[in-house]
């Protein structure tokens, strides 16, 4: 007779009562708590009583549960070693989330930021407790950090997404603080959000030899979306409206680099280049085989390879960042922060890699 052995449930439901489960140990110490029936656990997840049995199984294996017959399912703090010590009792579980809570591969850019915050936390003597949601309805992703037992969440957005501010809003209300770092500001909200003062205008200073009185002279801008880095820019350099050719919205990333070569081809060497990430890593490329290597070049935000990039780029100075997000979350955490606060962080601007 073949042996069988129960594997671990990768659905996403599963994974979420396990994260109960050990939120409930993690809250309670070395005290042994009961934990809901399956009925009720099945319903708290959204699941069936089959999917919470398999993963209590697993946990009850794993000696993490214990189950008393007629009587319920306990924890076993006695195995499992949580917040047991007078540090451990003390420490917060932070939950940390990426845009949508969707995403498991990072790019430069996310993975300097993300990385800092884990270090911050660290350093302030925080659990931290990556978060992938199962649904995508707002109120569930709501309950579902809850049911982990968070004392608050770290959230890098992306300006884009509808979730803002609802979500975190919807977080506050539940008693769970959160801070949220994003490049737009929202005023109810507790906020990191970027600045580029200071970078726009250390660029403007180096672009003030640029004319646009002659009859050639124009811009490009290539944006996957408008930033407000790049509208400053425009305005600051008083560049007519009609010497601005935009590209790139509504349209795919193939698209507009083949636009983009048109309009090479037809206006010849424009004064300057403004592009977001997506197409930072691409336009020297395009240059370089029509000869424009030489002309001024502009990225608003990080992208790959800064050290190769030819030009002039505005980096978020995610160390300062993530250790102001900590610092701030830990104040609403202790009830030190009333209304919703909004801290700015200056952005980096480098030219060839280097910081001007």
């Amino acid at each position: 007779m073949l042996k069988t052995t129960l594997k671990r449930n990768s659905s996403s439901r599963g994974i979420a009562i396990r994260h109960y489960v050990f939120g409930v140990l993690r809250k309670n110490g070395d005290t042994a708590v009961r934990l809901p029936s399956s009925y009720e656990l099945a319903e708290l997840f959204g699941t069936t009583r089959r999917v919470v049995r398999y993963e209590l199984e697993l946990l009850r294996k794993e000696k993490v549960v214990i189950s008393k017959p007629r009587v319920g399912t306990f924890t076993n703090p006695q195995v499992v070693n949580i917040s047991v010590t007078p540090v451990q009792k003390k420490m917060p579980m932070i939950g940390v989330i990426d845009n949508d809570g969707t995403r498991f591969c990072y790019g430069r850019a996310e993975n300097r930021q993300m990385s800092h915050i884990g270090l911050a936390l660290a350093d302030r003597n925080c659990y931290l407790h990556p978060i992938s949601f199962s649904t995508n309805k707002d109120e569930s992703r709501v309950q579902e950090l809850k049911r982990i037992g968070l004392d608050g969440v770290i959230w890098r957005l992306d300006s884009r997404l509808k979730m803002i501010p609802r979500v975190p809003e919807l977080l506050a209300a539940e008693g769970i603080p959160s801070v949220v770092i994003c490049s737009e500001e929202y005023p109810t909200l507790n906020q990191i959000h970027y600045i580029t003062e200071t970078a726009e205008n250390k660029l403007i200073r180096h672009l003030e030899n640029v004319s646009w009185d002659t009859r050639n002279a124009h811009a490009i801008t290539l944006l996957h979306q408008k930033d407000r880095f790049t509208r400053n820019v425009l305005t600051k350099l008083k560049i007519p409206q009609e010497k601005v050719f935009s590209l790139g919205e509504g349209k795919n990333f193939s698209s507009t680099l083949s636009d983009f070569k048109k309009l090479l081809a037809e206006k010849g060497p424009p004064s300057l280049i403004l592009c977001n990430v997506l197409y930072s890593e691409a336009v020297p490329y395009v240059l370089a085989e029509f000869g424009m290597e030489k002309i001024p070049f502009v990225s608003s935000f990080e992208m790959n390879g800064l050290e190769e990039f030819p030009g002039y780029a505005v980096i978020t100075n995610a160390k300062k960042i993530a250790e102001k997000a900590a610092d701030l979350l830990l104040k609403l955490i202790r009830g030190k922060c009333d209304s919703p606060v909004q801290i700015g962080v200056e952005s980096i601007l480098t030219y060839r890699g280097k910081a001007i």
